[in-house]
């Protein structure tokens, strides 16, 4: 196999890799870290000329690093998420618990995931020796630094497919079923119900995995601007819910309170139930129930709103 086919053969078993974490994420059924983390420190090893081990056999992952190494003083968290409150939550552990001491030449991130990734913040505001271009590896940056290897040192090269092929070509086959999401008609809610601050929505959005939203026709840029403002936080908080800390929660409740008085002034009035979809497909045998958050944005003047007794609900 010559170069150009070596390096064509580790791309496909790399994006067939990824793929996988992504079907079995999203079926929440391992994680993340548990499946890849093994096959990533030994593939860091390979390219980068690392001694990662896996943090998780020697000690508690308090801060979510999983991949170390004491020698080169490097560590890495493996994950498949993208945004930047995780680089920064995980930054922020490491320096109170002074990792950037142990691992001086860098607290680096391997990012499994083929999405683009792009972000506003260099996060040196956290971390002054972070650098974004070294210390966060994405798939791209990682196969394009293979393909280098592959021309420069062919037997380094035959290395890396023999690791990737080892750890995945010899996976058990997993059957994949289109993966559809479905309604069921007694889990549609007969009624929403409304919300006057931010305390009375945390439940459903503890209770949600994402949201779908309704609001009568808005009048103006103010109206579209309120209503957007709020969707982009109730999409924020979905991305972050199992890292947010007691602290960011409340202020997160205190912000809804804020946007929920604004909307009321300009005559909107919020309404909220969960209802249970079904997600069907997958490498999953049973459905799988995917709590979804409805929101609607109407106005107080409505002619569907109706006033009931709370002990009738």
């Amino acid at each position: 196999m010559n170069a150009e086919d070596e390096i064509k053969e580790i791309s496909r078993l790399i994006s067939q890799w990824i793929t996988e974490i992504a079907i079995h994420g999203y079926n929440s059924l391992f994680d993340i870290n548990k499946l890849s983390e093994g096959l990533s420190a030994e593939l860091l090893n390979l390219v980068y000329g690392y001694n990662l081990v896996n943090l998780n056999d020697t000690t508690k992952n308090a801060v979510g690093l999983d991949l170390g190494d004491a020698t080169n003083k490097v560590a890495f968290q493996v994950t498949s998420r993208t945004d930047s409150f995780k680089i920064k939550k995980t930054l922020n552990n490491c320096l109170k618990q002074r990792l950037e001491n142990t691992y001086s030449n860098g607290i680096k991130f391997l990012l499994l995931n083929i999405g683009v990734i792009k972000y506003k913040s260099d996060f040196k505001n956290i971390y002054n020796k972070f650098n974004i271009e070294k210390d966060i590896i994405t798939i791209e940056k990682l196969i394009n630094d293979i393909r280098k290897i592959c021309v420069s040192d062919i037997d380094k090269g035959k290395n890396i497919l023999k690791l990737l092929e080892k750890n995945i070509k010899k996976e058990e086959k997993i059957e994949i079923k289109p993966v559809s999401i479905k309604r069921k008609k007694e889990n549609i809610p007969s009624s929403l119900i409304k919300i006057n601050n931010g305390r009375e929505l945390m439940p459903y959005l503890v209770n949600s995995d994402t949201y779908s939203e309704n609001y009568d026709e808005t009048k103006n840029n103010k109206e579209v601007e309120m209503i957007s403002s709020f969707l982009e936080d109730i999409s924020d908080y979905f991305m972050i819910k199992d890292d947010i800390s007691i602290s960011t929660k409340m202020k997160f409740q205190v912000g809804m309170n804020d946007k929920i008085k604004e909307l009321n002034k300009f005559g909107y009035w919020i309404f909220v139930a969960v209802e249970n979809y079904l997600i069907e497909g997958g490498v999953v045998e049973t459905p799988t129930n995917y709590p979804v958050l409805h929101i609607s944005f109407l106005r107080n003047n409505n002619s569907s709103i109706k006033q009931v007794r709370i002990d009738n609900i």
